[in-house]
Protein backbone atom coordinates (compact mmCIF):
# COMPACT_ATOMS: atom_id res chain seq x y z
CA UNK A 1 0.00 0.00 0.00
CA UNK A 2 1.71 3.44 -0.66
CA UNK A 3 0.64 6.36 1.65
CA UNK A 4 1.18 9.25 1.28
CA UNK A 5 1.14 12.93 3.36
CA UNK A 6 1.20 16.40 1.40
CA UNK A 7 0.51 19.76 1.95
CA UNK A 8 -3.12 21.00 -0.09
CA UNK A 9 -3.08 24.60 1.24
CA UNK A 10 -0.71 26.84 3.56
CA UNK A 11 -0.20 29.58 4.36
CA UNK A 12 2.84 29.88 6.92
CA UNK A 13 4.73 26.76 6.48
CA UNK A 14 8.22 27.12 6.40
CA UNK A 15 10.51 25.38 4.32
CA UNK A 16 11.70 23.14 7.05
CA UNK A 17 8.26 22.07 8.34
CA UNK A 18 7.49 21.16 4.53
CA UNK A 19 10.44 18.84 5.15
CA UNK A 20 9.11 17.89 8.04
CA UNK A 21 6.09 16.83 6.58
CA UNK A 22 7.86 15.38 3.50
CA UNK A 23 10.41 13.38 5.76
CA UNK A 24 7.13 11.98 7.51
CA UNK A 25 5.22 11.32 4.33
CA UNK A 26 8.24 9.00 3.29
CA UNK A 27 8.90 6.79 6.21
CA UNK A 28 5.19 6.02 6.51
CA UNK A 29 5.28 4.94 2.90
CA UNK A 30 8.11 2.86 3.25
CA UNK A 31 6.41 0.91 6.45
CA UNK A 32 3.60 0.21 4.47
CA UNK A 33 5.05 -0.23 0.86
CA UNK A 34 5.02 -3.63 1.08
CA UNK A 35 1.69 -4.29 3.44
CA UNK A 36 -1.77 -5.16 1.97
CA UNK A 37 -5.14 -4.57 3.17
CA UNK A 38 -7.20 -5.79 0.40
CA UNK A 39 -7.77 -4.75 -3.22
CA UNK A 40 -9.54 -2.03 -3.02
CA UNK A 41 -7.25 0.90 -1.71
CA UNK A 42 -4.00 0.31 -2.88
CA UNK A 43 -3.17 4.01 -2.23
CA UNK A 44 -3.84 6.43 0.31
CA UNK A 45 -3.78 10.46 0.03
CA UNK A 46 -3.95 12.82 3.05
CA UNK A 47 -3.79 16.24 2.41
CA UNK A 48 -3.17 18.82 5.05
CA UNK A 49 -5.08 22.12 4.87
CA UNK A 50 -2.76 24.51 7.35
CA UNK A 51 -4.35 27.70 6.96
CA UNK A 52 -5.79 30.19 9.90
CA UNK A 53 -9.15 31.51 10.31
CA UNK A 54 -10.08 34.49 8.29
CA UNK A 55 -13.13 35.95 9.07
CA UNK A 56 -15.31 36.30 5.93
CA UNK A 57 -13.17 33.00 4.06
CA UNK A 58 -14.57 30.27 6.30
CA UNK A 59 -15.80 28.56 3.57
CA UNK A 60 -12.95 28.98 1.05
CA UNK A 61 -10.79 26.39 3.10
CA UNK A 62 -12.76 23.59 4.17
CA UNK A 63 -11.15 20.04 3.83
CA UNK A 64 -12.60 18.13 0.38
CA UNK A 65 -14.64 15.44 0.64
CA UNK A 66 -13.15 11.67 0.59
CA UNK A 67 -12.92 10.57 -2.73
CA UNK A 68 -12.23 7.09 -4.16
CA UNK A 69 -10.88 6.54 -7.48
CA UNK A 70 -10.70 3.18 -8.84
CA UNK A 71 -9.42 3.97 -12.11
CA UNK A 72 -8.72 6.94 -14.29
CA UNK A 73 -6.16 8.08 -16.62
CA UNK A 74 -5.18 11.30 -18.41
CA UNK A 75 -2.35 13.15 -19.21
CA UNK A 76 0.15 16.02 -16.95
CA UNK A 77 -0.21 19.40 -17.93
CA UNK A 78 3.12 19.77 -16.97
CA UNK A 79 5.47 17.31 -18.43
CA UNK A 80 2.67 15.44 -20.54
CA UNK A 81 2.96 11.98 -19.10
CA UNK A 82 0.33 9.66 -18.83
CA UNK A 83 -1.00 9.51 -15.68
CA UNK A 84 -2.74 6.91 -14.64
CA UNK A 85 -4.74 6.71 -10.70
CA UNK A 86 -5.81 3.46 -9.53
CA UNK A 87 -7.82 2.05 -6.39
CA UNK A 88 -6.57 5.61 -4.21
CA UNK A 89 -8.59 7.11 -1.41
CA UNK A 90 -8.69 10.71 -0.87
CA UNK A 91 -8.86 12.88 1.92
CA UNK A 92 -7.87 16.09 3.48
CA UNK A 93 -7.61 17.24 7.47
CA UNK A 94 -7.65 21.10 8.65
CA UNK A 95 -5.60 21.94 11.55
CA UNK A 96 -7.26 24.12 13.69
CA UNK A 97 -5.44 27.79 14.16
CA UNK A 98 -3.53 26.60 17.48
CA UNK A 99 -2.62 23.51 15.59
CA UNK A 100 -0.53 25.34 13.04
CA UNK A 101 0.55 27.70 15.48
CA UNK A 102 2.39 24.85 17.70
CA UNK A 103 3.44 23.12 14.67
CA UNK A 104 5.09 26.50 12.84
CA UNK A 105 6.60 27.37 16.14
CA UNK A 106 7.21 24.34 17.66
CA UNK A 107 10.28 22.22 17.38
CA UNK A 108 10.43 19.14 15.39
CA UNK A 109 9.58 17.17 17.86
CA UNK A 110 6.76 19.27 18.69
CA UNK A 111 5.72 19.48 14.78
CA UNK A 112 5.87 15.63 14.49
CA UNK A 113 4.07 14.69 17.35
CA UNK A 114 1.53 17.32 15.88
CA UNK A 115 1.58 15.49 12.64
CA UNK A 116 1.05 12.00 14.28
CA UNK A 117 -1.92 12.77 16.10
CA UNK A 118 -3.72 14.27 13.33
CA UNK A 119 -3.36 11.45 11.42
CA UNK A 120 -4.24 8.99 14.28
CA UNK A 121 -7.26 11.46 14.54
CA UNK A 122 -8.08 11.18 11.10
CA UNK A 123 -8.80 7.49 10.88
CA UNK A 124 -12.23 8.82 11.90
CA UNK A 125 -12.77 9.29 8.46
CA UNK A 126 -12.36 5.57 7.50
CA UNK A 127 -14.82 4.79 9.26
CA UNK A 128 -17.62 5.33 6.46
CA UNK A 129 -15.78 4.68 3.30
CA UNK A 130 -17.02 5.01 0.09
CA UNK A 131 -19.81 2.68 -1.51
CA UNK A 132 -16.89 1.10 -4.27
CA UNK A 133 -14.65 -0.44 -1.37
CA UNK A 134 -15.88 -4.02 -0.15
CA UNK A 135 -11.72 -5.13 0.45
CA UNK A 136 -9.92 -3.13 2.67
CA UNK A 137 -8.94 -4.02 6.12
CA UNK A 138 -9.57 -1.04 8.25
CA UNK A 139 -8.65 -2.49 11.54
CA UNK A 140 -5.42 -4.04 10.68
CA UNK A 141 -4.46 -0.63 8.73
CA UNK A 142 -5.33 1.55 11.84
CA UNK A 143 -3.76 -1.03 14.12
CA UNK A 144 -0.20 -0.75 11.66
CA UNK A 145 -0.72 3.14 11.82
CA UNK A 146 -1.01 3.46 15.71
CA UNK A 147 2.12 0.28 15.46
CA UNK A 148 4.15 3.12 13.17
CA UNK A 149 3.40 5.91 15.36
CA UNK A 150 4.39 4.14 18.79
CA UNK A 151 7.73 2.82 17.21
CA UNK A 152 8.85 6.02 16.52
CA UNK A 153 7.87 7.95 19.69
CA UNK A 154 10.37 10.36 20.80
Amino acid sequence: MNVRIYISVADTVEQAKSNLIFAFSSELNKYFKERSYGVDIENLEIGLLMVYEREGYDKWYKPKKMRYTKFKKGISKLTGEEIVIENTLKYELKLSDLQISRFVGGDDDTSRAILETEILSSLRNLNVLPKEVHDFEIEKFREDLREFVNSRMH
